[in-house]
């Protein structure tokens, strides 16, 4: 069973553990809208997963290395599964699934992008204030008036986004996704009581957390 302080378990409460993907096929890359798919590896990494009878509801990014564990789980315990556009990883545009190597197309200006994000916008894609106002709505829209205990599959762009809302952090400044690991397959977990949302923890090894 998954370890909840009694404060999270208080009537009205809801208790939401972010996931993230595990591992995917293909090289390090700067996949946001690109729909790759999770390596054996990645499955395993989340199949580790603790205590998913407690769940009551589960939420998905649309993206199949969220949405395929997403939907195995829910099968498998018999847990509500919803599918949530606005918990998809950024959408880099041009840059969308560009290896990170300097022999790779867009290289100097994605070096430029993470460098000074406020000032650079990726092309054809969104901003980080667009994809931070994209997620926080759908968190506040999915969150509203529900209760009990609920696991959130989406992607490390999506997480951070969040927590710099809660912890007030600047999310358009590089040293906030150079500084903050989110690891495949970790848990972060939130707790919302009467509209106040308190992080309990960031970026645990889902196995650690049983």
């Amino acid at each position: 069973m998954l370890n909840r302080s009694q404060d999270d378990q208080s009537a009205g409460s809801l208790t939401i553990d972010l996931l993230r993907h595990g591992a995917v096929e293909g090289p390090p890359a700067l996949y946001g809208q690109t729909d790759v798919p999770l390596s054996a590896l990645g499955f395993n990494q989340m199949r580790s997963l603790p205590g998913c009878e407690a769940y009551g509801r589960i939420v998905s990014s649309p993206r199949q290395r969220c949405l395929i564990f997403a939907r195995e789980l829910a099968d498998r315990v018999s847990i509500p599964l919803s599918v949530e556009p606005g918990l998809a990883e950024m959408n880099f545009g041009r840059w969308d699934g560009v290896p990170f190597s300097p022999d790779a197309p867009f290289w100097q200006e994605v070096q430029r992008f993470w460098m000074s994000p406020e000032k650079h916008t990726p092309p054809g894609g969104e901003s980080l204030n667009e994809f931070q106002r994209r997620v926080i709505s759908a968190f506040q829209q999915r969150s509203a008036g529900e209760q009990g205990y609920q696991l959130w599959v989406a992607h490390a762009g999506v997480i951070r986004a969040l927590l710099a809302h809660i912890l007030k952090a600047e999310f358009a400044q590089s040293a906030w996704h150079q500084s903050l690991h989110i690891g495949y397959a970790s848990l972060t977990r939130l707790s919302i009581q009467a509209e106040h949302v308190s992080v309990r923890f960031i970026g645990l090894p889902a196995e650690k957390t049983a």
